[in-house]
């Protein structure tokens, strides 16, 4: 059977306390108390000290009669024995950052002593800043059952005694809007693991089947656009499948397929020989949505201060770029094992020797890009064009504790590595006469959560 711990700040009447400790009933009570000033006594006096510390006297000032009456201590009035009741004293009561701390170090040890408890806070007593950091701690814990003693007002400054109750405030509403801002700050920094995160501490609170609805479309979207983040196409698609038709993922839908569609017919990996397809084809086949998206890669590295990562994967778009061209060519050429009588008589000759030796043809970036020159493609052209600035980007590259040097890379550099790639990119594809994307409207929509009205 789990215990039931009632948290209250405790002010100078003692009445919603006992009214709250009557009601709820609690297995033990933590009563969060002001300490003692150079002037006054502490609120802790009223909960177990001897004789009559609850209550105050008036005397009225123009006929001295006296009215009130003093009681017994909070613990004596509710029969607490003293095993079941803890006392926790603020010094600095009218500092909220003091009594948030202090009211979370004791939801804390609640925890960690009991982790099935049930816990209740009531903060109808005590300053401001005390209720505040009681009411605060609660509700970033999100499993806690908030409660406010309210009874009948006579005027603006009292309750009548005799008219209090308890009331449960439903709170978990208020976690979640919290937790969701969290998530929204994560993803809109690209942070789709640490989103997910959030998303599992929100789900194993008690909530309604709504919230529970909105949390399994949000998780689906963390999780398809964490594993579009790392490259995992296919897991991405099956996570996304359900919203890809959709307004705010419709170009992104059609940028997954498309890589996935090269990936499917990579070298290798195809059960088809790419040979076989017309040139008209493997143009289809061989689109540069896959460098498109490891340039959009490259841009959420750098926003989050990522700049080595993000010049690998400039260096990588650079290579499959050069790649993809090859494979357009009137015969398929792959960089990992180069078919040379697919090449034209007078450039045979260059890889005889090397094929004679039984090695496997290969070929690095910028030897690719050299082909493409030779071969009089259109990419070669822009290539001519671009390759001095091209060449900066690689020194950069390798230079990097990340290539072969021990050289970090700047924000400056790495912006300036993927100025020049998209320059190129852009370049190459005005030469070739294709379409060019909107790098900003195929980029993760930051705002998506919002677009799809989840937060």
């Amino acid at each position: 059977m789990y215990k039931k711990y009632l948290i209250l700040t405790v002010g100078g009447s003692d009445a919603p306390v006992v009214n709250a400790i009557e009601l709820i009933k609690p297995n033990f009570v933590y009563f969060i108390c002001s300490d003692d000033t150079d002037k006054t006594r502490g609120s802790y006096t009223t909960v177990d000290e001897s004789g009559k510390p609850c209550g105050i006297i008036k005397t009225c000032p123009n006929c001295n009669h006296q009215h009130g009456e003093m009681k017994s201590s909070i613990v004596a009035q509710t029969g607490l024995e003293k095993e079941n009741f803890k006392i926790i004293k603020i010094s600095q009561i009218d500092d909220l950052n003091d009594c948030y701390i202090k009211s979370g170090e004791v939801i804390q040890e609640i925890r960690k002593n009991d982790p099935a408890a049930a816990i209740i806070a009531d903060y109808t007593g005590g300053t401001k800043s005390m209720s505040s950091g009681l009411a605060a701690a609660a509700m970033d814990d999100g499993n806690i059952q908030i409660s406010i003693v309210k009874g009948r007002r006579l005027d603006l400054h009292k309750v009548k005694d005799g008219t209090q109750s308890a009331r449960l405030i439903e709170s978990s509403r208020i976690f979640l809007e919290k937790k969701l801002k969290l998530v929204e700050g994560f993803w809109s920094n690209y942070d789709f693991r640490s989103s997910l995160e959030v998303i599992a501490e929100i789900a194993g609170k008690p909530l309604s089947s709504e919230y529970y609805d909105r949390l399994d479309k949000i998780r689906y979207f963390c999780s398809g656009f964490e594993a579009w983040d790392r490259f995992d196409h296919q897991a991405a698609l099956e996570q996304l499948k359900p919203y890809k038709n959709e307004p705010y993922l419709k170009h992104h839908s059609k940028l997954l397929s498309e890589i996935i569609r090269v990936k499917q017919w990579w070298p290798g990996e195809s059960l088809e020989d790419p040979a076989k397809k017309s040139f008209k084809q493997r143009a289809h086949i061989y689109c540069f949505a896959p460098v498109f998206d490891l340039l959009l890669n490259a841009k959420r590295r750098v926003k989050q201060g990522r700049y080595d990562d993000a010049v690998a994967r400039i260096y990588r778009a650079l290579e499959l770029f050069g790649q993809l061209n090859l494979l357009r060519w009137e015969k398929p050429l792959a960089t990992s094992d180069l078919n040379i009588e697919f090449l034209p008589e007078n450039l045979k000759k260059r890889f005889q020797i090397q094929e004679a030796s039984g090695e496997k043809i290969t070929l690095a970036l910028m030897q690719g890009f050299f082909l493409l020159e030779e071969l009089e493609t259109p990419v070669g052209r822009a290539f001519d064009k671009h390759c001095k600035k091209l060449k900066l980007v690689l020194n950069k590259r390798n230079n990097s504790l990340m290539a072969h040097g021990i050289i970090p890379i700047s924000k400056e550099d790495s912006l300036e590595a993927i100025s020049i790639v998209e320059n190129f990119l852009l370049g190459s594809l005005t030469e070739l006469g294709e379409e060019k994307p909107d790098f900003e409207l195929l980029q993760f929509p930051a705002d998506l959560l919002k677009q799809a009205s989840l937060i």
